[in-house]
């Protein structure tokens, strides 16, 4: 067969000007049992299938010459390989014919039979022949491959294929093998049948592509871990984290070479998307700048850690994307630039919060081995450069809300309907959605929330009070019961849901309320109404107790309405509006039973937590208004006798009890 099928594949360009032969003869040749007459079959197949357009379009002669094809003998001839009866190019000749063919069938067969098994089958032959096959036929392979990952059943079978080697060793130089894991991995996380197999399966390539393109620059592999991270369901990532290490090693790597922007890009969506999906491990690998016991982590020309340099990249992003960002609201762009922004915040939200989580333990006894070893005027830059950028941060929510991006706006021309707390979306706003769709603007929210709160700094407090009214809005919008907690990895709903602000919101009120400027403009703003009357009261009365988020934000409510209770600046004493909340404490009926005793528990800190704030309004109540809620709070002190006995609630119950003791109310 060699000396034939070699004879056959030299001749058969020759005999080009001829008219091809009859099909009939070609499936006769196929359907031999003879070796050589099928290698002649193929052969002459192979340029009808590429030149006659009037059998292309034939679906029936298509079928019949895939029918008289033999699976195994194209099998055979995708292992051609070199030996003492065949040459190097005769075999990659063979190779060369089998995919062609393979290929043409691909993309000529009727879709019902796309997913036949006879063509799924020769998934792993092929990819085994990625290490033999010439580069054209490499790159017929690699699209006939990438066919089969975007349909039905292709996902499934080539995750059954063991050794995916070829494919991993030559993904550095060619962005159709990358592709063709993406789509693998994507389709095949949708179905639930193959979850498991998806997670065992990254589990084995992320270590293995990362090794191949340990000498390459290519941004192929971040764009794939960017894609996968955004777009994999938790489930299907796996179990074992060890590659977690790989992966940070290598963006700290990229980033260190002065990396292209879409590879700066790639490198800051991948951090995001690990920072939420594993907020335990992620922060010590990619912010850590040694470990006590261990090396220093990678530095650069000026020997500073990458933490330092990593996040001060990010901030500049940040502040010069501000003032060209609203010339691209409505544009098809805004969601690419959006989605790298949003990862930058996310990045700098997560750093805040393990700096503070470092002081915290290196302020103790045991530091955990969790530090970072940053320079103190490295810190006190960092801490400059944040602050500047959640100045400008404040600037664009502000311009953000008012539309003052628009000249000569007729401000009349956007006062929201009757119930509506934020103003009517602009009409060049974006393609997702207005302010509240935007997860942009989430994380900018959070981020700047999270910064208010953990820095000292009162001159930044107090510029933020000037959008108070755009965080009550916005909590509003969140408390009308359409908002949607979700993760800030995309830019947009789909369903142009409002997103949840409130917790974030909630998170900078605890910052801004610290000044004078902050209460006064909670004040002005009706924030006692928004926070009570549209969230708590209906939280209380509402049954949603239960639901430890909910049971979460209602005690983050009461610390924030505390704050205000709590000021002295004017000396204020108890509003007849806040007695609500005494009534309501009264009310409350016992946590019923629940099987969850988390649930049960979180229940009774809330109601916990009401109680102390009703003691503490009845504390600053006029004498006269006192005693008119006399009877509700013997209530309340009979309720928190109640709770001595619970275990973490004791003290504060002794707390209320002593409170209202003082007042002159006991049980």
């Amino acid at each position: 067969m060699a000396e034939d099928a070699a004879h056959i594949t030299t001749s058969t360009p020759s005999a080009t000007p001829n008219p091809s032969p009859a099909i009939d003869q070609i499936i006769t040749f196929l359907k031999s049992k003879d070796d050589t007459s099928k290698f002649v079959g193929l052969a002459l197949l192979k340029p009808v299938l590429d030149n006659r357009e009037e059998l292309q379009s034939d679906p029936v002669i298509i079928t019949k010459c895939w029918a008289a094809l033999s699976p195994r003998f194209l099998d055979r001839l995708l292992r051609a390989s070199e030996s003492k009866r065949k040459g190097k190019d005769e075999a990659r000749n063979m190779v060369d014919l089998a995919v062609g063919v393979i290929h043409a069938f691909t993309v000529l067969l009727p879709p019902d039979m796309k997913n036949d098994e006879k063509l799924l089958g020769r998934c792993e032959e092929m990819i085994t022949a990625l290490v033999r096959s010439s580069p054209e036929t490499t790159t017929m392979i690699l699209r006939t491959l990438l066919t089969f990952s975007s349909g039905e059943k292709g996902p499934e079978k080539l995750l059954s294929v063991e050794d995916w080697s070829p494919l991993l060793e030559i993904a550095p130089q060619q962005s159709l093998a990358t592709s063709i894991l993406k789509f693998v991995f994507i389709k095949g996380a949708a179905r639930p049948d193959l979850l498991p197999q998806v997670r065992q399966r990254l589990g084995g390539t992320l270590p293995a592509l990362i090794l191949a393109f340990r000498d390459s620059s290519s941004s192929l592999l971040l764009e794939l871990l960017a894609d996968l991270f955004k777009m994999l369901p938790p489930e299907a990532l796996p179990s074992n984290r060890a590659w977690l290490r790989l992966v940070s090693s290598h963006i700290q790597k990229t980033i260190l070479a002065q990396p292209t922007f879409a590879a700066r890009k790639s490198c800051t969506i991948i951090c995001s998307a690990l920072l939420q999906l594993y907020p335990e491990t992620s922060p010590s690998l990619l912010f850590r700048s040694s470990s006590k016991g261990k090396e220093p982590a990678a530095t650069t020309l000026e020997s500073k850690p990458f933490a330092y340099l990593f996040i001060n990249l990010i901030l500049i992003d940040i502040r010069s994307s501000f003032p060209s960002l609203f010339e691209h609201l409505a544009s098809h762009g805004y969601s690419s630039i959006a989605e790298r922004l949003t990862a930058g915040f996310v990045i700098v939200a997560a750093f805040v919060g393990f700096l503070v989580k470092s002081l915290d333990e290196e302020a103790g006894e045991d530091t955990g081995g969790i530090f970072l070893q940053i320079e103190p005027d490295l810190l006190l830059k960092l801490r400059r450069d944040i602050a500047e950028t959640m100045g400008l941060t404040i600037e664009f929510l502000r311009d953000r809300w008012d539309g003052i991006a628009a000249p000569r706006l007729d401000e009349s021309s956007r006062t929201p309907p009757a119930g509506r707390g934020t103003p009517l979306s602009l009409t060049w706003d974006t393609r997702e959605g207005g302010l509240a769709q935007d997860h942009f603007v989430l994380a900018a929210v959070r981020t700047l929330a999270l910064w208010l709160r953990e820095d000292e700094n009162e001159t930044l407090r107090r510029e933020a009070s000037g959008i108070m009214d755009v965080f009550l809005g916005l909590y509003k919008q969140s408390s009308s019961g359409s908002g949607a907690t979700a993760p800030i990895s995309g830019t947009g709903s789909q369903d142009m849901k409002p997103i949840d602000f409130r917790l974030a919101i909630l998170t900078a009120l605890e910052g801004i309320l610290t000044t004078d400027d902050g209460i006064e403009a909670f004040q002005e703003s009706n924030g006692w109404e928004i926070l009570w009357e549209h969230d708590l009261s209906k939280l209380l009365t509402g049954g949603n107790t239960k639901s430890s988020e909910a049971t979460s934000r209602g005690i983050e409510v009461i610390r924030v309405l505390l704050a205000v209770v709590e000021y002295d600046g004017e000396k204020m004493s108890s509003k007849e509006e806040w007695m609500d909340v005494v009534k309501a404490a009264a009310a409350l009926p016992p946590p019923s039973p629940s099987e969850s005793d988390a649930g049960s528990s979180s229940e009774e800190e809330l109601q916990l937590s009401l109680f102390q704030f009703a003691t503490e309004i009845l504390s600053r109540a006029p004498v006269g208004l006192r005693r008119r809620f006399a009877g509700e709070a013997r209530v309340i002190a009979v309720r928190a006798r109640g709770m001595i006995g619970e275990e973490g609630l004791k003290d504060g119950a002794v707390e209320v009890l002593e409170g209202l003791e003082g007042l002159g109310i006991g049980v």
